[in-house]
């Protein structure tokens, strides 16, 4: 006798399966003067490598590199030893990888 498997064909991802799972949140404040505090979630326990880069790609800081729980977790910092200008921060988490903008001033 035939078991039904699926009853529904998928075809693709929804926009926010990622999303759901592993976030890199904005930070805040931005732009920064003095201190910053970045954030991300993770569904799972994870290695993950928080890094401060100059707005060419090279790494700068690494604020966060080891195993992680699943959650959410925050990274504080401090930006008076930067020059004006723009940055970017990304977290690493195996095949997983995100970039946001980070605006310093004074």
């Amino acid at each position: 006798e035939p078991i039904t498997v699926a009853t529904q064909v998928v075809s693709g991802v929804k926009d926010h399966f990622i999303s759901q799972r592993f976030s890199l949140y904005d930070a805040t404040p931005n732009p920064a003067r003095d201190q910053v505090r970045i954030g991300y979630r993770i569904n799972t326990d994870l290695h993950v490598q928080l890094v401060l880069l100059h707005s060419d790609g090279r790494a700068l800081k690494t604020l966060v590199d080891g195993p992680q729980p699943a959650g959410e977790h925050f990274a504080d910092l401090n930006v008076t030893d930067l020059t004006p200008g723009i940055y970017l921060y990304q977290i690493r988490t195996g095949a997983l990888n995100e970039t946001k903008k980070l605006v310093v001033t004074r």
